[in-house]
């Protein structure tokens, strides 16, 4: 009789557990950001029933600065985009840019750990490679790159060509670049032209895309669940998937 009693108890917390994920709005308002914001994004007062929480949403003030926490930092969303992409302030680059330091270029930007989780992996939208060397060597590569040197500090190479940023790299120049520099990944202002100081082309403003796991996909999308995380194992909060 107990163990019949003790089957029903769990069973009633498990329907109430599913119940209660299945309460999470389809969207919320988050104040300048917008009043549709949908998972994987969700409200800090409601972090079940998302990914991303953003802090702030519930101020007064709707344009009071929005706020995510990545990494033990954080980070003001400065707008939530299409396609699940969200663009964040780096204060830390901010202050590199301000001040001129080519410490920009080993600054570790936010989301770029290529580790992901059982949830989703993130991929940097705006980010643009330039090459840090050494200014001891004279190198003079493919004229199809420009070139900046910082005081005090390295000299940068760059394409002059932005249209495309990625995959359009000459061979030889890529080649040449890279046995004698550092490959480095910056994020790149928006509707920027060709210029000669590299330090125009850099934004503080990183925008980011959330690329879902195929579990936590299914889960959300197809079972109308909750993506969650049972001791480091990925459930789903209405049935494993």
């Amino acid at each position: 009789m107990l163990s019949v009693r003790v089957f029903c108890y769990f069973l009633l917390v498990s329907f109430l557990w599913v119940g209660d994920a299945s309460k999470c709005p389809l969207s919320f308002n988050c104040g300048n950001l917008g009043k549709q914001i949908q998972f994987p994004f969700t409200s800090s007062d409601r972090q079940d029933c998302g990914l991303l929480a953003i802090h702030g949403c519930g101020d007064e003030d709707p344009n009071y600065p929005k706020f995510i926490k990545h990494a033990e930092n954080w980070f003001e969303v400065v707008e939530l985009g299409q396609s699940n992409t969200f663009t964040i302030k780096d204060q830390e680059v901010h202050d590199l840019l301000l001040s001129g330091s080519c410490g920009v270029l080993t600054h570790s930007l936010p989301f770029s750990d290529p580790a992901n989780s059982v949830f989703a992996s993130y991929q940097l939208e705006n980010n643009f490679t330039v090459f840090e060397c050494n200014n001891t060597h004279n190198l003079n590569p493919i004229e199809s790159y420009s070139n900046y040197s910082f005081v005090n500090c390295s000299k940068v190479f760059y394409r002059k060509s932005l249209n495309n940023l990625e995959g359009d790299d000459d061979d030889e120049a890529s080649r040449f670049l890279n046995s004698y520099c550092k490959r480095v990944e910056v994020p790149i202002a928006e509707n920027i032209e060709v210029v000669d100081n590299s330090f125009v082309l850099l934004s503080e403003n990183i925008t980011i895309r959330v690329q879902l796991s195929p579990q936590c996909d299914t889960c959300h999308y197809v079972h109308g669940g909750q993506c969650q995380d049972s001791k480091g194992r990925f459930y789903c909060a209405k049935g494993m998937v």
